[in-house]
């Protein structure tokens, strides 16, 4: 039996003992999966923009704006492990997705250890793996952390910047990647990946998120 076979019998199975519900309204999710009452997944709130700095043009893809429903989404999934969070931000992320995909494989930001255990997971590397299985895209773990880094969350962009630099190493790296993170905030961490990506022998490093904040990146 086919791979994805497997994956849609085995998610029929617990989708009959463990229906997903959207953890935003308690309803069951339906089988794309969408909830109704909270209009999820919604095209309106994908962000697709073409960026270009000193390395080159890039792809910045997010789900939409960190923000109500998404950034909620992203917490109950980042700290909580919910499947139904999960499921929906796959949704989400699906649809900021070019109909023709350009990368040959997908790179998850590496989560310091001392986070890993304290969430008991790596929400960035599960997200990966769940966008593999539907965009048949390889997971390369091709980064990996030098040092650990304090949470950047509440800081500004220059002290993210000092905070990361030197933060990340590569090897192994080629082809087209496409970098996936959970949130991007001032692009300090993608910046980062992406210097010692491209040092590395990637040929070109775009990033998909599942929401980035509203005001101006990079």
């Amino acid at each position: 039996m086919p791979y994805p076979s497997i994956i849609r019998g085995w998610n029929c199975i617990l989708d009959w003992i463990a229906p997903l519900r959207c953890p935003l309204c308690g309803e069951r999710l339906d089988e794309m999966p969408a909830c109704r009452r909270c209009r999820l997944p919604d095209p309106a709130l994908r962000r697709r923009q073409l960026r270009l700095d000193r390395r080159g043009p890039f792809l910045l893809l997010a789900g939409g704006d960190y923000q109500g429903a998404l950034r909620r989404l992203v917490h109950a999934f980042k700290y909580h492990a919910d499947p139904g969070a999960a499921a929906l931000l796959l949704a989400q992320a699906r649809l900021v997705l070019p109909a023709r995909l350009l990368w040959d494989a997908l790179v998850p930001v590496p989560t310091p250890r001392q986070r890993i255990r304290a969430r008991g997971g790596e929400p960035v590397a599960e997200f990966a793996s769940r966008l593999a299985v539907v965009t048949g895209l390889p997971v390369r773990r091709v980064l990996r952390r030098a040092q650990a880094t304090p949470p950047l969350a509440g800081r500004g962009s220059v002290e993210r910047r000092r905070l990361v630099r030197g933060a990340f190493r590569a090897q192994g790296a080629a082809g087209r990647l496409l970098v996936i993170d959970d949130v991007a905030t001032t692009g300090a961490t993608f910046r980062a990946c992406r210097r010692v990506l491209l040092c590395a022998g990637a040929v070109s490093v775009d990033l998909l998120v599942a929401a980035a904040t509203p005001r101006r990146l990079f």
